[in-house]
């Protein structure tokens, strides 16, 4: 399959999604499978006011399988204290923020958030990408890029990811998701 029939197919599937409750997991995977993360969060958030942001929706995917455990614990115990979540409201449409360049190194050192969430998980390197949605409402979509193996066994860091999804962001950029009728 080249890019662009996966970037097709996985487009197809997200419009899918947006229009059919509980059709996710398939676009999920192969959103993960073009961008090559082992996971990631969409979260539909109301970033107006930085230091109170309104959680409208976030689902958490790891391996296309939905993982309400780790929404439940990270919206319970990290979410209100994340340092990183503020600093997301200058994001704008399109535009990709590396994970661990919205903590500080003493943050990294010291965040709860940081150490016990994301290290954990080795989600620390992952990316956010910008979405705008409803006028006033911002929609983050965090992926969790793992590092990759080059030939030789070499790790290489997980922002490799980042050129993958900002081709896939720039492709899809000037696409407006449906908005439900109210």
């Amino acid at each position: 399959m080249t890019t662009q029939d996966a970037f097709e197919r996985t487009l197809a599937l997200l419009y899918e999604a947006a229009l059919t409750a509980g059709k996710w997991a398939p676009a999920a995977a192969s959103l993960d499978d073009a961008i090559r993360a082992n996971g990631h969060s969409l979260s539909y958030v109301d970033m107006n006011s930085p230091k109170d942001p309104e959680v409208y929706l976030s689902r958490f995917f790891i391996g296309g399988e939905r993982r309400e455990d780790e929404e439940e614990l990270y919206f319970r115990d990290y979410f209100w204290r994340d340092e990183a979540i503020p600093r997301l409201h200058g994001l704008g449409d399109g535009e990709v923020a590396h994970r661990s360049d919205l903590y500080t190194d003493r943050e990294k050192k010291t965040s709860i958030v940081y150490n016990e969430f994301r290290c954990a998980r080795g989600t620390e390197d992952g990316l956010y990408l910008g979405l705008d949605g409803r006028t006033g409402v911002r929609s983050s979509c965090p992926w969790a890029t793992p590092p990759s193996v080059e030939a030789g066994g070499t790790i290489r860091s997980g922002r490799s990811g980042a050129s993958r999804l900002t081709c896939v962001s720039s492709r899809a950029s000037g696409t407006r998701w449906p908005t439900p009728a109210r």
